[in-house]
Order: C-alpha cells, then structure tokens, then sequence
C-alpha cells in the first residue's frame, strides 16, 4: 500500500509538492536574549493577548534587565491548559519588538519564515497538541515547554511561497472578522443610544426623540392593563393536541427544533418572558408554537414588538428588582407591579419597526461574523497537512 502523500485538501492550484516533515530544531532555537536597558515599562507585551501593555505589567523598573527580549517573528509558550488548548499554546509576535516576563519560554526562527503562515500554523491546536503532548510537563501553575523535546517533533510544512499565499489569505479572512466586528458592534451601541431617547426616562412623560406627527404624552400603565391574557407554559409531558414546535430557552436561543403534540399557544405578536432559573425575567419575542413550563407568555392588546422593546430596554432592572432573590424566579404580581410608558398605537408601531429592523441588522452582522469564523475553521482544516 503507498503511504499517503503529505499535501492538504485545499490548495492554491499553482502548488503541487509535498508538504516535507521538519524537525522544529530545524525551525526554531530557543531564545535567551534578555533586555539592556533598551526597552522600558511602555514596550512590555501580554503574551496571552499578544499586545502591547504601555503602563507595563507592575514590574520594578530595576527588573526589566532581567525581562526577556521578544523579536517579531519569535513565538511564546502560553503554558495554560483550557478547553480549547489541552497543553498550552504558541503564541507568534506580529506586533513588533518588546519585552517579556521571564517565566514564558520563547522560540527565535533560525532564518525568516512568513510571519502571517506561522502565527496559524503554530497557533493551531489540532496539529501542535500531538506535538505538545510529547514535549511538555505540568508546572506549578501551567504546562512547562520542554524545549530539548520539542525540538525533536516534526511539522510539515510547504515551500515559502505556499506559506505566504496561505498566510496572506488567512490574514484577509481576520481583516474581514475584525470589519464585521466593529459593525457589530457599532450597530449594537447606535441601538443602545436610539432607545434611551425613543422611551421616556424616569417620571418624565414624553421621550427624547420621537417622529414627526407625534406629540401627544406618554400615559404610564401597569403592564397588566396593556396585556389581553397571560399564559404559563406546560412540560413537554403534558402536552396534547396538535403537533407544533415546542418553545424552550434552547428553541428560543438558536437550538434545533423539536415537535411536541399540542396546539400552538404562542403566536408571533406574544412577548414571552422566562419565568424560571438564573435567567429569569429575559424576554423574547417572534415566535410561535407550544409554550415550554419555564416560560410565560404575555397577549397584548396592541403591539407586541413595542412591549418587547420596551422590556429589554428594562432588562437590568426587571433581573434586579422584580426576581426572588434565593431561587431565581419572577415574582408572581410582577403584570401589577412593573409599568409602562405607553404612547398612541401608531406611534407603539413606529417605534417597534425601527428597533426591529436595528435587531435585523445587529443578527446579520452577527451571521456574517459566524460565517467568516466557519469558513476560517474550515480554511485551517483544509490547508494545514
């Protein structure tokens, strides 16, 4: 039987040569340059985070001499052990020169290696843990690099060219993360902001900012009296009828969907609030099918999305003032004892629209970011041997 060629999946169609095993001693020396003084407090680096810390990490500045010196291109050992790293990982410096505490163990590149290759290559727990496993030992507070071992283990690795053309496409998908990111997140923040001024604040009767045509005052109303019904939720055991989606906090957060045989109690207009566990009090809305025991589910008489809006708007305060504190539960009166500031109709609807369509495009940004994740994942699969 011929042994299986060292080549990945996915690759760009100009690249036809095995990828060769290479011991890391050919790769890597171990790195004991220290500081002379030609680096202070403000050069000092976060290994876990790989950033600068410009008011240093509370180091003497007597003991800096003793710091050691990190080169860009050089790699630190992270030796804490986690979910996602069983043995601790690598970490590539691609921000520039600094200083380190002592206690890491650092590697130096013997000759220059693509800088955008490595800082994946290396950092990739699926090809390193089987590395790791075999050159590292347990430390008093983390995992401990064995360097004479590690320097043993083989990688395989592409011609220099391959490794900057993978590089450079792993680094344009980290771009494009970190450009959805800051959409996420300013669309997030400009929808925080537009809803502490479309709501009235405290005893005042009328908000910040509201749309042309409305003037009329907000009137302040038990939430009770803005609800046609309430309805409390059945275990999954009690339920008969026709079939229909079941709606449980995994349902309501993006779980699979499960069928249950009852009839739906929960049309889309509902606003739903979980009534149990540490959770109690979050509200959701646009949903519809057999309602979980956990949850409750509130009918208004007017528009759902508004009161749904308006609840999230109240979200700290509902989990701080309106929950036994003990065991995690709304308070039985909380319809009686919670109000809302409640405009016109139309104007409920205005407001909802807008707010909804902000919650369309925070989920869209927040999908395009799930995307671009999956396809990295995908690409790191692929294009590693």
């Amino acid at each position: 039987m011929s042994e299986e060629k060292l080549v990945p999946e996915i690759r760009f169609k100009e690249f036809k040569k095995e990828w060769i095993p290479t011991p890391f001693r050919n790769l890597y020396k171990k790195n004991i340059e220290k500081n002379k003084g030609q680096f202070g407090n403000d050069k000092t680096i976060t290994i876990a985070s790989m950033k600068y810390n410009p008011f240093g990490n509370g180091a003497a500045v007597e003991s800096l001499n003793n710091y050691k010196v990190l080169r860009e291109g050089d790699v630190a050992f992270e030796g804490h052990a986690s979910k996602k790293f069983s043995y601790g990982r690598f970490v590539m410096n691609d921000i520039g020169d600094g200083i380190m505490s002592p206690r890491f163990t650092t590697l130096r590149p013997i000759s220059n290696m693509p800088i955008s290759f490595w800082k994946y290559y290396i950092h990739y727990e699926p090809i390193m843990k089987h590395r790791l496993v075999h050159s590292t030992k347990l430390g008093t507070m983390m995992n401990e690099l064995v360097v004479s071992d590690f320097m043993k283990q083989h990688i395989n690795i592409p011609g220099e060219k391959e490794q900057s053309e993978i590089g450079k496409l792993l680094h344009s998908l980290d771009d494009l993360i970190i450009v959805n990111h800051g959409k996420y997140e300013k669309t997030r923040k400009l929808k925080k902001a537009l809803v502490q001024q479309l709501f009235p604040c405290g005893n005042v009767s009328f908000p910040g900012v509201r749309f042309v045509g409305f003037a009329d005052e907000w009137k302040k109303q038990k939430l009770g009296t803005v609800l046609s019904s309430q309805i409390k939720g059945k275990a999954k055991a009690d339920m008969v009828g026709d079939e229909s989606e079941y709606l449980d906090t995994t349902r309501l957060n993006g779980g699979p969907i499960t069928k249950v045989g009852s009839a739906t109690d929960v049309d889309k207009n509902d606003v739903l609030v979980l009534w149990d566990g540490s959770q109690a009090g979050t509200v959701y809305h646009g949903f519809q099918g057999a309602l979980g025991s956990t949850l409750k589910a509130y009918k208004p008489k007017y528009d759902g999305g508004f009161l749904y809006q308006y609840l999230q708007k109240n979200q700290k305060l509902i989990f701080e003032r309106y929950r036994t504190a003990n065991i995690p539960h709304v308070i039985k009166d909380f319809a009686e004892r919670f109000y809302v500031d409640i405009p016109s109709v139309e104007e409920q609807k205005r407001v909802a629209q807008l707010l909804n369509d902000m919650d369309k495009l925070i989920e869209n940004n927040a999908k395009k970011i799930d995307i671009l994740e999956s396809m990295k994942s995908a690409f790191l699969q692929k294009m590693f041997v």
